[in-house]
């Protein structure tokens, strides 16, 4: 329970996401928002998929214009997911971070990279995304790969 339980938040930070669902979005070869940062920079609250269990949760994820990314997730022993992102297309960008799961004693019980593809929409509000992530050991003994998706909104400073 420990272990699937913590795979699920895991695969929240991730966010992070592979092929894309194209038709879902709007399309506009604009790579920039109106300051010149990547469609991507900003923060958003995703609802991340688990392969194939369907198990879903809630994350926050800021993307920051210096290629570096950030997660947060819904339990205290999660770290938090830190990593980096690069632009590789039209609204297309791919990102890895790393996060800790720790143990009752405080001690890192796993360690969890993410791997992701995303696109942002042509209005620069939604995300989608697949993602494959390794649960490993802190040795670094792989226990399992695992995949997901996860659908994003831009929060925005709407006063």
């Amino acid at each position: 329970m420990f272990l699937k339980k913590h795979v699920i938040r895991l695969s929240i930070a991730t966010l992070l996401m592979m092929s894309f669902a194209g038709a879902a979005l709007a399309t506009d070869d604009s790579d920039s928002d109106s300051d010149g940062n990547a469609a991507i920079v900003g923060s958003w609250q995703a609802t991340t998929t688990l392969e194939p269990t369907g198990d879903e949760s809630l994350a926050l994820f800021t993307f920051n214009s210096d290629g570096t990314f950030v997660a947060t997730g819904p339990d205290a022993s999660f770290s938090g997911a830190h990593g980096a992102w690069k632009q590789t297309g039209a609204r297309r960008y791919r990102s890895v971070n790393i996060s800790f799961v720790y143990g009752p004693d405080g001690s890192i019980a796993f360690r969890i990279e993410n791997r992701t593809i995303l696109r942002v929409s042509g209005n620069g509000n939604r995300f989608v995304a697949e993602f494959e992530s390794d649960l490993t050991l802190p040795d670094g003994t792989v226990l399992q790969t695992t995949a997901g998706s996860s659908e994003g909104q831009r929060i925005k400073a709407n006063f």
